[in-house]
């Protein structure tokens, strides 16, 4: 074996090494989550008369528990084959594109109630949200199309890695929609929060408007690491970030929630609120959120 050759090794090797610390990482970032607020979830989700913010919530944050964990024990095999590693990849993916589009649905219809359930507003939300899912839904079915795994070479199978040759990058045009799209949230949000904090102080508010502006800067900022990876970076790094992004997304999309009807019951006798997350009704002023 040359040098060269040895080199590469051991550099796959490493690179290998990462992307599976990465996914554990990942899932005990989920774990973490999921231990801290158990108790606010009981409280303010199992406990809430049931409705369409409750179904969306346990989509989000369950979902995270089936696909993270799938890539995580395929890593832990010794030499998976090919066709495993396309299956796990596969499934695996698409069981990230439910729970994500599960927590855009949180934050769509954060923004609907926040613009007093309009109509046109509703019209625009769901035409916009269809668009991303097609979009997105076409770009990781042609990303997932060029994928092609091979046996590993020698001096590396035993790692238990799966060894792609081939892929497209076209999935980097899903972070650049994921990018617009919570660009528009965002504008949709403020510009709404401008307009009723000279109404109301009230904690409501000040959630909404440092719940958005973390998530949308986490979701920038990830986003755009992946987009490096994916067009600057090894091919044995494809995989790098994608597993945190996918977890810490719904993490924050599913605290969104919480947030909420936490500071909901905290302005409790001091604003109205009609909350969309669930039927219960506060009231005040005349504020319908």
């Amino acid at each position: 074996m040359s040098d060269a050759h040895l080199k590469a090794l051991v550099v796959y090797a490493h690179h290998s090494q990462a992307v599976t610390y990465m996914m554990v990482v990942s899932l005990a970032v989920l774990v973490y989550d999921y231990c801290l607020t158990l108790d606010r979830e009981v409280r303010l989700v199992w406990k809430y008369k049931w409705g369409v913010g409750n179904i969306l919530f346990l989509l989000t944050r369950y979902s995270t528990f089936l696909d993270i964990p799938l890539v995580v024990w395929l890593h832990q095999r010794r030499a998976p084959s090919p066709g495993q590693c396309l299956t796990v990849y596969t499934a695996a993916l698409w069981l990230g594109v439910f729970g994500i589009f599960m927590g855009d649905g949180i934050l769509f219809l954060r923004t609907y109630a926040f613009y007093h359930k309009n109509k046109k507003v509703l019209a625009f939300l769901i035409f916009f949200y269809v668009v991303i899912v097609v979009v997105v839904i076409i770009g990781v079915h042609l990303f997932i199309r060029s994928l092609l795994y091979v046996e590993p070479p020698p001096g590396i199978r035993e790692l238990g890695v799966c060894f792609a040759i081939k892929y497209s990058k076209i999935v980097v045009v899903a972070f650049c929609v994921v990018i617009f799209q919570q660009t528009v949230i965002l504008s949709l949000t403020f510009f709404k929060i401008i307009e009723i904090t000279r109404l109301s102080s009230s904690k409501l508010i000040k959630t909404l408007y440092r719940d958005g502006i973390f998530y949308y800067v986490y979701i920038l900022l990830i986003s755009i690491a992946n987009i490096i990876v994916l067009i600057a970076g090894p091919r044995d790094l494809l995989g790098l970030l994608i597993p945190l992004q996918r977890t810490t997304r719904n993490i924050l999309a599913a605290r969104v929630l919480l947030h909420v009807r936490e500071a909901l019951h905290k302005d409790l006798g001091k604003m109205a609120v009609t909350n969309i997350y669930s039927p219960t009704r506060y009231q005040g002023q005349s504020q319908n959120i």
